[in-house]
């Protein structure tokens, strides 16, 4: 699809968001946003987590993460007032709205097996799942990965945790994003996996499914996007004014 830069920036202007949601808690108090200088960054946004390589710079990695919560925000926006949407119809439109501000996919969404058992069985499938994904390379040092293995060393009831579970919640099924960042040849390339958990009791803390006995379902859904900088530059501030304290809401560093 040919994308110009005005067709990008007049999207990223006039693209509708939701209300500001707080889920509880005080913005306020959300305190300093991520340190994108870090050598090895994961951060939380929304309903998404991000690891960043170490070839990305941190200036693009801020952009990109306003880039996430922007397409999370519209997609919430059109598929709430929309009637019996699908849940994948929320993943479409999110990768429909990364494509309008710069962004192209590889490759069409790519629909993988359905997994089902208990929650904890499915649990297990994630990490493969996402490893497989990234490919071994990327596998290996992504943190996003280092932060599912790592959960159970983690507070449950940090803020970050709270906003992601929260995000993560929608009307037909848990649905969550894991990406890595990456640069392949001096340019941007994201390899996405959009998860989507159903229960037979609504799941609280999605990431650590503690209901042994409650059957669950899992699909996941892949893409592998790049970035053409020259659009998404002109982009991004306009983005990120939108955005404003929508990114100290839901955009945090978590640590490792």
């Amino acid at each position: 699809m040919h994308l110009d830069i005005e067709t990008s920036i007049e999207f990223a202007k006039s693209a509708a968001l939701p209300e500001i949601e707080d889920f509880g808690l005080d913005i306020e108090d959300a305190g300093d946003p991520p340190n994108f200088d870090k050598p090895e960054l994961a951060v939380t946004v929304g309903s998404q987590i991000a690891s960043f390589a170490d070839n990305v710079e941190p200036e693009l990695r801020e952009k990109i993460a306003n880039g996430f919560l922007f397409a999370q925000q519209a997609a919430n926006k059109q598929i709430d007032g929309a009637t019996e949407a699908s849940s994948f119809a929320w993943y479409k439109t999110y990768v429909h709205v990364l494509t309008q501000i710069g962004w192209m996919t590889e490759e069409d969404a790519r629909l993988d097996r359905i997994i089902k058992g208990t929650s904890v069985q499915v649990h297990k499938e994630i990490i493969p799942i996402l490893s497989a994904a990234l490919g071994p390379a990327a596998a290996t040092s992504a943190l996003v990965v280092k932060v599912l293995e790592g959960l159970s060393q983690m507070d449950a009831d940090s803020r970050w945790f709270t906003i992601f579970d929260s995000a993560s919640q929608r009307a037909q099924a848990n649905q969550f994003q894991m990406s890595h960042i990456d640069k392949v040849d001096g340019a941007p390339r994201i390899n996405l996996v959009n998860f989507e958990l159903a229960a037979e009791r609504s799941v609280k803390q999605v990431l650590f499914f503690k209901l042994d006995t409650n059957r669950a379902e899992l699909r996941h859904t892949e893409n592998e996007i790049s970035v053409n900088e020259p659009i998404f530059s002109e982009v991004a501030p306009i983005i990120a004014d939108r955005l404003q304290d929508r990114i100290r809401q839901f955009v945090m560093d978590i640590d490792i």
